[in-house]
């Protein structure tokens, strides 16, 4: 099952800094913000950057949730894997993400997405969740 993340042999970890530990990201509405994940590949399958039919490839993505964790919009941001992310390895994601028009308390769930085919989330891999003011 080369690139289906329902094999359970898929498990990243994604951890995403903010400016200090303990702290929600800060936004201002309207505006974009800029993230650097650090995406750990737990597995022996690496996780590939791209795919010759367009399926398959991997992409970080954050998922915008209200306060409470609920999903608000499943597609909010995606950012391109700066290389194939083989078994074991890890690399530095930078990740594009606009504040919401509304200002409020909101979270951002980052995940892992296997374009076409599904989120890692759904097969079992955990996720990050990070607050997220905006102003």
């Amino acid at each position: 099952m080369s690139g289906d993340p329902s094999n359970a042999s898929y498990m990243p970890r994604i951890d995403v800094p903010g400016a200090l530990p303990g702290l929600p990201l800060i936004a201002r509405r309207g505006r974009t913000i800029s993230v650097k994940a650090r995406v750990r590949n737990l597995s022996t399958r690496p996780f590939p950057r791209e795919a010759s039919y367009g399926r398959r490839l991997v992409r970080l993505g954050a998922q915008l949730c209200d306060a409470s964790g609920a999903v608000v919009n499943r597609d909010y941001a995606r950012a391109w894997l700066p290389h194939t992310i083989d078994g074991g390895a890890q690399a530095d994601v930078p990740i594009e993400i606009p504040a919401p028009a509304e200002p409020g308390r909101y979270r951002l769930k980052f995940d892992l997405v296997s374009e076409g085919i599904d989120w890692f989330e759904a097969c079992g891999s955990e996720t990050t969740m990070k607050a997220l003011r905006v102003w």
